[in-house]
């Protein structure tokens, strides 16, 4: 899901960034 929007190396940390703010 995230990967559509921050298609990157990293989905992961993108994920725990996520989830950080919530």
């Amino acid at each position: 899901m995230f990967k559509s929007f921050f298609p990157k190396p990293g989905p992961f940390f993108m994920s725990a960034f996520v989830w950080a703010l919530i």
